[in-house]
């Protein structure tokens, strides 16, 4: 894998910049980027990353860290958060499911782990707007996925600290998943993959995109990663 770098994430900028171009006169659509794995040195390269940064329209803010040295401290993260001037007030929280046994998110963990993500954006200068749910990798190859049960002490949490305006998206991944994306308390899709994914066809996501094409008369919303 390639290590992180100041060019290669000013790159990633400069795709995201032909994004924006296409995107601009669509107004239905957005174009935003992700914080992962940004190296320090972002920092040391103003300019046009700086000036692609500045019309995002927001921000999945993934805090995974990159290789050694090249983690941002706490104070340089604020800075380069700061020069996403629009996207940081429109962030995505990411939150894989935690544990191997179903029914671990109860209101009480839902509740502390939004507390401090929450508590975070405030100390590190962005608004949170949508956290994704995600099935995450557990022992012995086993796949810790939500349950409706789960997603639904996540709005009460959410509700309970008067966050009502989050809203919860299902990183869906697969046509497998399509059915989660309509229950109720998710508000949007997520279909992410990588190039190599999505052109096999791996997990059928073509596939979900032709049954929210059906289904969009009935406003699924879904976002492409």
């Amino acid at each position: 894998m390639e290590k992180p770098n100041a060019k290669s994430s000013v790159d990633r900028l400069l795709l995201v910049g032909a994004l924006l171009g296409l995107a601009g006169p669509l107004q239905a659509h957005q174009v935003w980027t992700s914080t992962c794995k940004t190296p320090q040195q972002v920092l040391d390269a103003p300019g046009k990353g700086s000036l692609l940064a500045a019309n995002l329209q927001g921000l999945n803010s993934n805090f995974a860290p990159g290789s050694g040295a090249d983690k941002p401290s706490t104070d340089q993260w604020k800075q380069i958060l700061a020069d996403y001037t629009i996207a940081h007030q429109h962030t995505c929280q990411p939150w894989g499911h935690p544990d191997d046994n179903v029914g671990f998110v109860t209101v009480t963990v839902a509740q502390k782990t939004f507390t401090n993500n929450l508590n975070q954006g405030t100390d590190w200068g962005f608004n949170t707007e949508y956290f994704m749910l995600y099935d995450k990798g557990g022992t012995d190859g086993k796949i810790n996925a939500w349950t409706e049960a789960e997603v639904n002490n996540c709005r009460t949490a959410l509700n309970n600290i008067g966050r009502s305006d989050i809203k919860l998206i299902y990183n869906a991944r697969s046509y497998g998943n399509k059915d989660k994306i309509n229950w109720a308390n998710i508000n949007e899709g997520l279909n992410e993959g990588s190039t190599d994914y999505w052109m096999s066809n791996k997990a059928g996501r073509q596939e979900l995109l032709k049954w929210v094409a059906v289904k969009n008369q009935q406003l699924v919303r879904l976002r492409i990663q």
